[in-house]
């Protein structure tokens, strides 16, 4: 499955099946390298709210998943991977969640941080 859209794919390889959106507050904890693959990204726009969110694609347990994560975490991924003039599967290539946890931010709300593992 890739992400068809103006511009170049934001998932650079096939996910095993047809994934399901879930929350990434919901896989809170430490992977070790090569157990939660990432693919790459969509990023969907809400005409209704006039917003953008944003899912990471990624591979855990041999299933396929949008990890739904917070709008500046995703905005920082799409300006990065834009940035690079990379495509999606050289700029994803060997990426791999480390860490996903969540922090209260400055408005009290509860947010996500996830840390890839880097070479």
């Amino acid at each position: 499955m890739k992400n068809f859209s103006a511009g170049k794919s934001t998932i650079g390889i096939q996910l095993p099946n047809k994934p399901d959106f879930v929350r990434a507050k919901d896989f809170v904890g430490k992977y070790k390298k090569g157990e939660m693959q990432v693919c790459g990204y969509i990023k969907t726009h809400s005409e209704l709210y006039n917003k953008d969110s944003y899912s990471l694609a990624v591979i855990y347990k041999n299933e396929g998943l949008f990890l739904n994560v917070p709008a500046w975490y995703g905005e920082q991924l799409d300006a990065d991977f834009r940035d690079s003039g990379q495509d999606a599967e050289e700029y994803f290539k060997d990426s791999y969640v480390k860490e996903i946890s969540t922090f209260t931010t400055k408005f009290n709300t509860e947010s996500v941080k996830i840390i890839v593992f880097e070479d």
